[in-house]
């Protein structure tokens, strides 16, 4: 039986094979795993196509799992610090603890274009290596989530680091400058 391939997926898989990468393909659906090699590890990337939501949905195991049921509330913590700001990817515990990270972008009935696949995988290494060393210190040793994210602002941020805004944007302080909303900056009036 030959296996039909999307064109979507086929699309990816091309920009693979044009980007040198090694994959496996899985032989059921339209999916693959590639083996990105980033600073502090090299990431097992499942790439996927949803068919019946036109998604086209990229994963990273860390093979972090949280073996120690008491660190799971730091780690859970330090998740949604690291989710914190994040738009195009996000961090998840799975089922079994294991820390995951994922991107998913909607393509619609169209083919993906080259640059748009690599951006996300780019994406994705950039959050994968910014924080595997961080998720490692939360689930091997006893730090606090506040010190091993502590240039992350979170929800929990210290609130004395947290800058306020003028109540009136367009107030003028007595030297006579006036509060510029887009870069949070006072300007000299001339």
């Amino acid at each position: 039986m030959e296996l039909k391939r999307s064109k979507q997926f086929t699309a990816v898989l091309d920009v693979l094979r044009e980007e040198e990468l090694t994959f496996a393909e899985a032989m059921d659906d339209d999916s693959c795993l590639v083996n990105l090699l980033g600073e502090h590890a090299s990431y097992p990337v499942n790439i996927r196509y949803i068919r019946e939501l036109h998604l086209l949905h990229f994963s990273i195991s860390h093979y972090l799992k949280v073996q120690n049921p008491a660190r799971l509330p730091v780690v859970c913590e330090g998740i949604a610090r690291a989710n914190y700001g994040i738009y195009l990817a996000k961090f998840s515990l799975s089922e079994d603890n294991v820390i995951l990270l994922e991107v998913t972008t909607p393509l619609g009935r169209r083919a993906p274009e080259r640059m748009p696949i690599l951006e996300m995988m780019s994406t994705l290494m950039i959050a994968a290596d910014t924080c595997y060393p961080r998720f490692s210190r939360l689930i091997w040793s006893d730090c606090p989530v506040e010190e091993v994210f502590s240039d992350l602002l979170g929800p929990a941020a210290d609130e004395e680091a947290v800058a306020t805004e003028p109540d009136d944007a367009e107030d003028e302080k007595d030297d006579g400058e006036t509060y510029s909303p887009e870069d949070g900056e006072f300007l000299t009036e001339v």
